[in-house]
């Protein structure tokens, strides 16, 4: 799965969770397919009715689910946040949004791994639109991900840069405009670049 650096949390939402949110609880609603039939099968059963009386006598009508699948006729979820004030997900700030969807990857993962997928996340600048105070918990969010599937981030903020230097790789573009890679030596190395656009001291 790849998710921009211009990522819009609500067609991430929409993309990425919404089908196996439908998928889930489709399949549990699945059980119930015999009693909704019924019932449907009665609203049809009362529509022709009407239409014989009208003289559509060689006319009837019937509902079903599309595909005969409860995921394809669920459409819509409302998602709520509370921080405080219980408020539409979309109605939440562009940081608050980022990082309630990171949150909802390592839930995608498992529904695919269950799949027999194996799973792998290209994130862009996961720092984007982040409150101050949320990067911390954006970086457990990702380093709980990790440990669940493959997850590569490009970054330009030095806090989302793993201290462990042997998870971080350098890219740049060559002068035959080819992207190489390079494995670090340590984190002073791997921020360095940062550091040196940015204009900050090591001390700093």
């Amino acid at each position: 799965h790849y998710i921009p650096s211009e990522k819009n949390s609500g067609e991430l939402f929409k993309e990425l969770l919404l089908p196996h949110l439908k998928r889930n609880i489709g399949n549990i609603l699945q059980k119930h397919q015999h009693t909704v039939d019924e019932a449907l099968f009665v609203v049809s059963e009362s529509i022709s009715k009407n239409m014989k009386q009208a003289g559509l006598s060689e006319m009837s009508c019937m509902f079903g689910l599309p595909d005969n699948l409860f995921s394809s006729a669920l459409s819509k979820f409302d998602f709520f946040i509370d921080d405080g004030e219980k408020t539409s997900f979309h109605q939440k700030g562009s940081g608050v949004q980022a990082a309630t969807i990171l949150a909802c990857l390592e839930w995608i993962t498992e529904r695919e791994k269950l799949d027999g997928k194996d799973v792998i996340w290209l994130i862009e600048e996961p720092e984007s639109y982040l409150h101050p105070g949320l990067a911390e918990a954006c970086r457990n969010i990702l380093e709980s991900l990790s440990r669940s599937s493959d997850l590569f981030t490009t970054t330009h903020s030095m806090g989302f840069i793993p201290k462990n230097n042997e998870k971080v790789l350098q890219s740049s573009i060559s002068e035959r405009n080819e992207t190489s890679l390079k494995i670090l030596k340590g984190y002073s190395e791997a921020t360095q670049s940062i550091r040196n656009s940015l204009g900050i001291r090591f001390s700093d």
